[in-house]
């Protein structure tokens, strides 16, 4: 028997003892299911319900441009409290109402002909600078001042919308007297020729590249879209967690406040790392600064400390300085705490901004955004 035949045999009876093996297992198996009774639990599924969010469409009411210019007299209003006058020359109709000193209201019942915005222009003599109070059915719409010549003269705000039919213009003052002699609407036509067209380039022109791609972004929304933003008041974005719980959305735009005050260091940097992470889940920065001068009565508000920026400036030329050569200078008595202390909240904030620009991070900045 050559090679080849006994290999053949030995195969086959290898496939022989398998087979005869195999059965007996497959009879073992079906001997103990005979005898051992397995108890099956069934595996209970759950589906979770998919998460949905309540819509809030946005409504609006249509515009219907149309042509008009009404006048409305003011001693044809409810004067009730107020006096209907003559003695000042250049009004129009029977005469003018007077009475404004204890900061009454008059309103004026005016007839809206279609949705749209319109030009409300007020007639108006005062012989001193009066602020004056506009409201459109009991809530505020602007406010402006009178001159103080003594003449009738006419103030118009742009652009106010107002609703086809029946509205309340109402005029008031700070307690300053004036004489109104007319209320007159027409259409707008201002507002349909803003251009919404903008220069992308920045001022400075060593901006990095993220900034300049922030920048177009900004510019090719401008006028079409509203970027949507949310202040955190800490690292935490508990108000952006709120919105999205709801909404089911974040907003782009997440807006914070940097200090500079020693004792508010970790927050500020905490946030910094807040605003980094926002940045990588592709959101945009926003930081303000709660400036505090730099005294023992640290405030933002000028009424509640002692320190008076005009003790800050200096003639001396310090823009490019180090840290080094103006705490010489402050050494020496060249400049004042005050302009040393400035300078040294200057100089930490940047620092802080530094750690984001790093980072490649651009931010919409925004100091200061209470100086006013």
């Amino acid at each position: 028997m050559n090679r080849q035949k006994i290999m053949t045999v030995a195969c086959s009876l290898l496939s022989v003892l398998s087979f005869f093996t195999g059965c007996k297992k497959v009879e073992n198996a079906d001997s103990l299911s005979e005898t051992v009774t397995e108890e099956v639990t069934e595996t209970e599924t759950s589906t979770l319900p998919v998460e949905t969010y309540p819509e809030y469409p946005v409504t609006y009411p249509e515009i219907k441009p149309a042509d008009t210019g009404v006048k409305y007299q003011s001693e044809d209003c409810n004067y009730e409290n107020f006096k209907v006058d003559t003695q000042i020359s250049g009004f129009e109709g029977t005469g003018y109402i007077t009475g404004f000193s204890n900061k009454k209201q008059l309103d004026f019942k005016v007839n809206a002909p279609t949705n749209q915005h319109y030009d409300l222009t007020f007639c108006i003599s005062a012989t001193s600078e009066v602020l004056c109070c506009i409201q459109i059915n009991g809530k505020e719409s602007g406010q402006f001042h009178t001159n103080s010549e003594g003449k009738f003269t006419r103030i118009t705000m742009h652009g106010v919308f107002l609703t086809e039919g029946n509205s309340t213009v109402s005029i008031s003052s700070d307690g300053g007297e004036m004489a109104v002699d007319y209320l007159e609407i027409s259409n707008n036509t201002s507002l349909k020729d803003i251009e919404y067209d903008t220069d992308v380039t920045l001022s400075n022109t060593k901006a990095d590249k993220s900034a300049k791609e922030l920048m177009k972004f900004l510019s090719d929304n401008y006028g079409k879209y509203v970027i949507s933003g949310q202040y955190a008041s800490d690292n935490t974005n508990s108000e952006i967690d709120l919105i999205y719980s709801v909404t089911g959305k974040k907003p782009v735009i997440r807006f914070s406040a940097l200090e500079t005050s020693y004792a508010s260091y970790d927050e500020s940097f905490k946030d910094i790392d807040a605003c980094a992470e926002w940045y990588r889940e592709g959101g945009i920065v926003g930081l303000m600064w709660y400036w505090r001068s730099p005294d023992e009565n640290a405030s933002v508000y000028a009424n509640e400390t002692d320190f008076r920026i005009s003790k800050a400036v200096t003639d001396i030329d310090i823009s490019c300085m180090t840290q080094e050569e103006i705490r010489g200078l402050y050494g020496e008595g060249k400049i004042s705490k005050e302009c040393y202390g400035m300078i040294l909240d200057i100089d930490n904030m940047a620092g802080q901004l530094m750690s984001l620009k790093d980072k490649g991070i651009p931010v919409l900045w925004r100091p200061l955004h209470e100086a006013s």
